[in-house]
């Protein structure tokens, strides 16, 4: 998945990675599936997450922010069934 906001910030998302974004006093920004990421070998099926946390009221009117990282995403297995949490 590609991410771009209006903080600048342009990400192509891979597996097991874990991202943060802080919509503040306010963020636009999309996510683009494997069509953006033809070239890319592991674009042949896409699942992913995406939540949303609502900040402290003290907190609502922060910058937008965007930050990534590579993470240890744990493994659930059951039956026939690979879950990464």
């Amino acid at each position: 998945v590609v991410h771009r906001d209006s903080t600048g910030a342009q990400r192509t998302i891979l597996p097991g990675q874990v991202n943060w974004m802080v919509a503040g006093s306010g963020v636009v920004h999309s996510e683009r599936g494997k069509e953006a990421l033809v070239d890319h070998p592991d674009a042949t099926v896409s699942h992913g997450l995406q939540l949303w946390v609502a900040l402290p009221k003290a907190e609502e009117d922060v910058d937008a922010s965007f930050h990534s990282a590579d993470a240890t995403v744990p493994v659930v297995e059951s039956d026939d069934v690979e879950a990464r949490l």
